[in-house]
C-alpha cells in the first residue's frame, strides 16, 4: 500500500506550499474528521483519560490530517508523514507507511510497553492486527478478541 499511496500523493500534493497544505489538513481535521469519528471512540477516549492512561493514536494517516485533532484531546501521534523539501510538499512519505508491522515498529521506538500494567489497542483495518496482537486487551471493530 505504500508505494501506491505514495503515487496518489504525489499526483495530489506534491509541489504545494506546506505552509497551505497544513492549513488545509487543519481545516479538515476541524470540520470533516470531527464528525468521522465514532461517537464510542469518543467515549474510549475519554474513559481513558479520566484513569490516567497514556492513549496513543497509531495510524497510517498523514500526521497533518489529525495532529490537531490529537492536540485537542491530549493524546499523542504515531503516523504517516510527507516529505517537504524547499517548504514544498513531494508526495513522497518520509518513512515507511505507519501501517502494519511498521506500526509495531514505530510503537516500540517511542514507548517501552513493558513500563505499563495494561496495553489496549483498537483497531479497524487489517493495518491494525500486527499492533492489536501486542496488545493486553484488543478490539478490533469494537468487538473484544480473545487473547
Amino acid at each position: 500500500m505504500g508505494k501506491a499511496k505514495e503515487l496518489f500523493l504525489t499526483f495530489c500534493f506534491k509541489g504545494w506550499q506546506k505552509t497551505y497544505f497544513d492549513e488545509l489538513a487543519k481545516g479538515y481535521a476541524d470540520t470533516i474528521l470531527t464528525k468521522l469519528i465514532r461517537p464510542n471512540a469518543i467515549e474510549q477516549v475519554k474513559k481513558h483519560n479520566l484513569n490516567g492512561d497514556k492513549i496513543v493514536v497509531v495510524t497510517a494517516s498523514l500526521d497533518s490530517w489529525i495532529s490537531s485533532w490529537c492536540k485537542e484531546y491530549g493524546i499523542d501521534l504515531i503516523s504517516s508523514s510527507l516529505e517537504v523539501k524547499g517548504g514544498l510538499v513531494t508526495g513522497k512519505l518520509i518513512r515507511e507507511d505507519c501501517n502494519g508491522i511498521e506500526k509495531i515498529k514505530r510503537i516500540q521506538e517511542k514507548y517501552n510497553l513493558d513500563e505499563y500494567e495494561t496495553v489496549y489497542a483498537y483497531g479497524d483495518s487489517a493495518g491494525d492486527k500486527e499492533m492489536l496482537k501486542m496488545a493486553d486487551i484488543a478490539y478490533y471493530k469494537w468487538k473484544k478478541l480473545d487473547k
